[in-house]
């Protein structure tokens, strides 16, 4: 081995003890700055810094920032390491009027929750109390107000329950502009139609429906309204297709009736006058026997025993008397009782009507209008012919649109329409109920002409939509238009 390469142990050991000294330094260096960052994590956490500064509340209109904050349990002692999202926002689910909460937390100390609120959809009047009613049908005790709300419909006669929460779901379908024209909705359930409603609109008109098909009848009320005489208000029905009855003739069927009441009171009044006639003749009689002189023991027997008589014919009078009282006011109970059930047999009856007249079971004859749809002429540069054919949808959009108008019977070429037909399109022809139909299609309707009319030539409206589509359309009015009765459907 070289010499000139050793190195002597006496040269080494300042070198290693520089290493060593070099070591030990960083060693000292790395646990003070540890365990400086735990004294600053361990004073952040105590002090006011670990805690939360700024509260934000976003998308309330019901509760106020101040009483969803008290509900949260958030404060300004509150540790921003103890925040629990899901706690939080499952006690604001509590709250009757939050639908949805979010929590977001931004560091290093402010929380911002996000809620999203259920709509307010009707208030029901109780007693002389209002009560809001929220979209899922649940009704706010704690809210209510003597004040009557404008913005939304009135509620009469409802109960938490299945007719409240179909309610409150077929006005949440209508568009804003349909709610906003009801004023009140009764609740006015009936022995053949137990979800009845009454609605009374705030341009004076009071429609008849149920609940089973309100939201998609209701949304042809603009149409319907367009088409009467804002002047004369009335029922608009629309329990059965849509009609329109005038309150003028409810209001003389109602003059008939008060008329038969004031008969009867004129007949009752002449009984009693009659039976007092009769009682003060007898107490006359009886005073003029009194009055005579000089009566003998024969005279005076004969004036006792007739004076006795008298006093017993006048306890029968008044036990008859008391009999006639209590007659005349079962017979008052029974009025009562049959003008009921005369008024509802007399719906039954307009139903049953109704219906035979919906389902093609009665005939009907009267008149109304004829639509004629024909095929377009074909141009050759087009394409496909099929955008020159009458298709089944364009027969829909007639016949739905006349049916909406009011009309009572619908038929295709002749053979009539019931609630179960079925239309189905096949090439140039079509298929009514199984049976084949070529174009022209000639549609007749029994109704009021004039509404019928109006309803298909409104602007963008049905014809509209038919010309468009290259479809000819002829219309025009018919007299005496008859439909035979559809056996066996």
């Amino acid at each position: 081995m070289d010499k000139g390469k050793i190195v002597a142990l006496e040269d080494r050991i300042p070198k290693l003890k520089e290493q060593r000294r070099r070591k030990a330094n960083r060693r000292l260096v790395i646990l003070l700055l540890l365990f400086f960052v735990m004294i600053v994590i361990i004073a952040y956490t105590q002090s006011p810094l670990s805690r939360v500064k700024s509260i934000l509340v976003k998308g309330n209109e019901v509760y106020s920032d101040k009483e969803i904050i008290r509900n949260s349990s958030l404060s300004n002692r509150t540790n921003i390491w103890n925040v629990k999202q899901q706690v939080i926002a499952e006690k604001l689910a509590k709250l009757s009027e939050i639908k949805k909460t979010e929590i977001t937390i931004h560091w290093p100390n402010t929380i911002i929750i996000t809620v999203e609120e259920y709509k307010r959809t009707a208030y029901l009047k109780q007693e002389q109390y209002y009560f809001p009613v929220m979209e899922n049908g649940k009704v706010l005790k704690d809210k209510k107000t003597e004040i009557i709300p404008t913005n939304s419909p009135i509620l009469f006669d409802f109960n938490e329950g299945a007719a409240l929460n179909e309610m409150i779901k077929s006005l949440e379908t209508l568009p804003k502009e349909i709610v906003n024209s009801i004023s009140e909705i009764h609740y006015t359930p009936t022995k053949t139609d137990p979800y009845h409603i009454s609605l009374y609109m705030n341009d004076g008109f009071e429609v008849s429906a149920t609940l089973r098909s309100f939201s998609q009848k209701m949304a042809h009320y603009p149409s319907i309204i367009s088409q009467l005489d804002m002047n004369k208000k009335g029922i608009i029905d629309l329990e059965v297709g849509s009609y329109f009855k005038s309150f003028d003739t409810e209001m003389e069927e109602k003059k008939v009736n008060r008329i038969k009441v004031k008969g009867n009171h004129v007949i009752l009044s002449l009984v009693s006058l009659v039976l007092g006639f009769i009682i003060a003749f007898s107490y006359h009689l009886t005073q003029l026997q009194n009055t005579k002189p000089k009566m003998t023991d024969r005279q005076y027997k004969q004036t006792l025993a007739l004076r006795n008589q008298l006093i017993e014919q006048e306890k029968t009078n008044r036990k008859l008397q008391k009999e006639l009282n209590q007659k005349q006011a079962k017979v008052q109970k029974y009025e009562k009782e049959f003008a009921k059930e005369a008024k509802v047999f007399a719906n039954l009856a307009e139903d049953a009507e109704k219906y035979r007249l919906y389902i093609g079971k009665v005939k009907v004859k009267g008149n109304g209008i004829k639509v004629t749809l024909a095929d377009g002429a074909y141009d050759p540069k087009e394409g496909n012919v099929n955008n020159y054919l009458v298709h089944e949808h364009h027969v829909f959009k007639v016949i739905n649109e006349l049916y909406i108008s009011g009309a009572a019977a619908v038929g295709i070429n002749g053979q009539r329409l019931t609630s179960h037909s079925y239309i189905v399109c096949n090439g140039p022809v079509i298929t009514v109920d199984g049976v084949p139909h070529p174009a022209p299609f000639v549609i007749t309707a029994i109704g009021d002409p004039d509404i019928l009319s109006s309803s298909l030539n409104l602007t963008g409206g049905v014809k509209d939509q038919l010309v468009n589509d290259n479809i000819v359309f002829k219309l025009e009015k018919a007299n005496n238009i008859t439909f035979g009765p559809i056996i066996g459907s």
